[in-house]
C-alpha cells in the first residue's frame, strides 16, 4: 500500500470464502492479529461475528466461489 493511500471505509472487513475455512481481514489497528481464519461450523461463524463486532466492524466485503458464502451471509 502506498503512503498516500486513504481508507474509504474505516470500519470495513474483507472475507475470502472458498471450499475451505474463511479468511477474515480487518484494519490493522483493530486487533493484534488482524487476519484470522475461522471454521465453517455454526459456532465458528458466531465466533467470527463476535470478533467483528468487538473490532467495531460495520460492513464486510465478501469474495466467494460457488455457494460457500450462504452460511456466512445468513
Amino acid at each position: 500500500m502506498h503512503a498516500e493511500s486513504h481508507c474509504k471505509m474505516k470500519n470495513a472487513a474483507g472475507i475470502d470464502i472458498g471450499s475451505g475455512k474463511p479468511w477474515v481481514a480487518i484494519p490493522v489497528d483493530r486487533d493484534e492479529k488482524p487476519v484470522r481464519r475461522f471454521g465453517c461450523f455454526t459456532a465458528d461463524l458466531h465466533a467470527m461475528a463476535a470478533w467483528l463486532k468487538e473490532c467495531d466492524i460495520e460492513t464486510v466485503d465478501m469474495e466467494s466461489t460457488g455457494v460457500y458464502w450462504i452460511p456466512v451471509s445468513g
